[in-house]
């Protein structure tokens, strides 16, 4: 099965794109948070306890955080039978183009499990539009 989106695409969201490039943790937190299989409760620990293991390990250098987030993208593949090999996709793709990498993950997440990963995601709003109409629908007229 191919992805939805190519390595990069980032373009096609701007709001993932933009917090990956300035805070990948929060990304990678997501992406982890929504492959690991727990109680929806959990996840919000899940996706910080992740985060902050990606933030600890960018700071060491000889790209140990690659070593540790190219599973992650295995698994995705693993999971939803996307074509490529651990080495060669995998390992490289975070290696060389880790932000992309995320980026992408990111993506085919919120396609695939749109309620999982947006459920505490922080690249959704729920603020509603102050402009916007009223649903007429819903809105109880006053006599």
């Amino acid at each position: 099965m191919e992805w939805q989106t190519g390595i990069c695409d980032c373009g096609k969201d701007c709001t993932i794109c933009f917090i990956t490039c300035i805070f990948p943790c929060v990304t990678f937190g997501e992406i982890a948070s929504a492959l690991i299989e727990s109680d929806p409760n959990s996840q919000m620990d899940v996706c910080f306890l992740q985060g902050a293991i990606y933030w600890l390990l960018s700071h060491i250098p000889c790209c140990v955080v690659t070593l540790y987030t190219y599973r992650w993208r295995t698994k995705l593949r693993n999971r939803y039978n996307l074509k490529g090999t651990p080495f060669e996709h995998d390992l490289l793709t975070h290696c060389f183009c880790l932000c992309c990498a995320l980026c992408q993950e990111r993506r085919e997440l919120k396609v695939r499990q749109p309620e999982g990963v947006a459920a505490h995601s922080s690249f959704t709003s729920t603020v509603e539009d102050p402009m916007a109409a009223p649903d007429v629908n819903t809105t109880q007229m006053v006599r």
